[in-house]
């Protein structure tokens, strides 16, 4: 492992939104479905992209939160086709089956991702905490991680859920306080990782404001800038300078 300072020893990143685009492959798995979905519900014909979006997102917040995500996901989709005039559980699943396989097909890493992991990986231990389903292995990174953290098999503990950056923290074999974590949401990722004590790097790739009151402890326009900014930071904590 090459050199790096004291203090922080492991690195964790979020998955959606930092390490690839999950919102532009969802939509697009969306349109597919909904495609599917005209051919054999005339009743589908009356709503657009947007309102299928809406209407699964509802059906998802309502449903079991402890429950995996396929299956989550599936019953949000017999519910949408209960709405449009069908309980075909056939077409549920198959409805679920195209969601999930173009949602994997449409994913694209970031282009910054895979030289910021080589980098880190060399000097820390490397983890993935998601509050999604989204697994690494199929978006390109098999092997790149120490472990990877999912809630659903947490039994639902999404983040800021202080479980997932305890399990992290046991799962590299390190203190909190020696774990930094990488991601775009201020909510969970940020103020999930400052409520424990672990350092919270924001990825701020659109250059956002921040309007909150959650103040991370170091922010990145884009994961090329995560080694500098990790090494400054423990330099910062040890009282050197770069």
């Amino acid at each position: 492992m090459a050199h790096r300072p004291p203090d922080i020893t492991t690195v964790t990143f979020d998955a959606d939104e930092t390490l690839w685009a999950f919102g532009a492959a969802q939509r697009r798995a969306f349109e597919c479905v909904l495609t599917e979905m005209r051919a054999v519900l005339p009743a589908a014909l009356d709503i657009d992209l947007d309102g299928l979006m809406r209407m699964q997102a509802a059906f998802i917040a309502a449903g079991d939160a402890t429950a995996s995500w396929e299956d989550r996901r599936l019953d949000a989709f017999r519910r949408t086709s209960s709405r449009l005039d069908t309980d075909d559980d056939d077409l549920a699943r198959r409805f679920t089956e195209t969601y999930l396989r173009v949602r994997y097909d449409s994913i694209e890493l970031f282009d910054d991702v895979g030289p910021a992991l080589s980098a880190l990986g060399r000097m820390y231990t490397l983890g993935l905490i998601s509050n999604g389903n989204t697994r690494a292995s199929r978006c390109g990174l098999p092997g790149v991680f120490d472990f990877e953290l999912y809630a659903e098999d947490h039994g639902g503990a999404c983040k800021p859920d202080r479980r997932m950056f305890d399990a992290a923290a046991g799962a590299a074999g390190c203190a909190l306080h020696e774990l930094a974590h990488v991601g775009d949401s201020l909510a969970t990722d940020v103020r999930g990782a400052l409520a424990v004590g672990a350092a919270a790097v924001w990825l701020n790739r659109d250059g956002r404001p921040n309007e909150t009151d959650t103040i991370p402890t170091r922010e990145i326009a884009g994961l090329d800038e995560a080694p500098a900014a990790l090494h400054e930071l423990a330099l910062a904590r040890s009282g050197s300078r770069p």
